[in-house]
C-alpha cells in the first residue's frame, strides 16, 4: 500500500456494535488503561463487535486521518482482551505508519491482509457520529468511480450531514465491509471537511481529489 499517513496516532479509541458516539476516547499523554479497566469496559455491556480505531491529528478536522479494526475470531488475537492489550501496544510505542501496519498483520490479524483486499465501498460520514447522523454510499465495489457531481447530489441526500457543528466529516474507505473474509473488517479515513460560520461543512471538490487519488494508492 502506498498510503503513508505522516506523524504519530495522538488518540486511540474503542467503541462496539458501531456505537462510535460512547466510544472510550484514550489521548496518548493519558496513563496507559489497566487490565482492570480494560475488563471493566468489556462487561459494561454485551456486544456483538469490538472496534478500535487510531486517530492522528485529531484536533485538526482538516487534515485528521483514521484507521478502524474490527475484532473477529479468526483473528492471531483471539479474545477482546488480548485484541485490546495488543492495539494499545502499538499505539503507545508507535514508530511509522508502514511498521504499524505490519505489527497488526503480524500480531494481531496473524497474515498479511490490512489494506491488502479489494475496496468494498467508499462513504462520508461525521466523525463519531457515522450512524446517529448517517453516513452516505458514495461508491461500491463494482461501480463506476463517482465524479465530482454524483458527491455533490449524493451528499444532498441528508442535509444532517453537512453543515454541522458536531464533528468533522471524512471519507471512509472501507475493506470487508460484509465481514466475508478471514480477516478482519478495516477502514481507513481521510477528512473532506472545511470549517465555516456555519461549522463544518463537506468540501465535494476536495472529496473527489482525495477519491481519485486514493483509490489508486490504495491498490499499488
Amino acid at each position: 500500500m502506498a498510503i503513508d499517513i505522516q506523524g504519530i496516532p495522538d488518540k486511540i479509541q474503542f467503541a462496539v456494535d458501531g456505537k462510535y458516539e460512547n466510544a472510550w476516547v484514550i489521548d496518548i499523554n493519558d496513563p496507559r488503561p489497566t487490565e482492570e479497566q480494560l475488563q471493566d469496559y468489556l462487561i459494561k455491556e454485551e456486544f456483538s463487535e469490538l472496534v478500535v480505531e487510531y486517530i492522528w491529528r485529531s484536533s485538526d478536522g482538516e487534515n485528521a486521518n483514521v484507521v478502524t479494526i474490527g475484532k473477529n475470531d479468526n483473528l492471531l488475537a483471539k479474545n477482546s482482551i488480548d485484541f485490546m492489550k495488543l492495539t494499545l501496544d502499538v499505539f503507545y510505542d508507535y514508530g511509522n505508519f508502514e511498521d504499524f501496519v505490519n505489527y497488526i498483520d503480524r500480531k494481531i490479524i496473524g497474515f498479511d491482509f490490512l489494506f491488502k483486499a479489494p475496496l468494498d465501498a467508499i462513504r462520508v460520514g461525521v466523525l463519531n457520529h457515522w450512524f446517529s447522523v448517517g453516513p452516505v454510499d458514495l461508491w461500491r465495489r463494482g461501480e463506476i468511480l463517482p465524479t465530482l457531481e454524483s458527491i455533490k447530489t449524493k451528499v444532498a441526500t441528508n442535509p444532517r450531514l453537512t453543515p454541522t457543528s458536531l464533528n468533522y466529516q471524512a471519507i471512509a474507505f472501507i475493506f470487508n465491509l460484509d465481514r466475508k473474509l478471514r480477516g478482519p473488517y478495516h477502514v481507513i479515513k481521510a477528512p473532506a471537511a472545511k470549517k465555516t460560520e456555519a461549522g463544518w461543512e463537506i468540501d465535494c471538490e476536495k472529496s473527489y481529489n482525495l477519491i481519485s487519488n486514493w483509490v489508486k494508492l490504495l491498490h499499488t
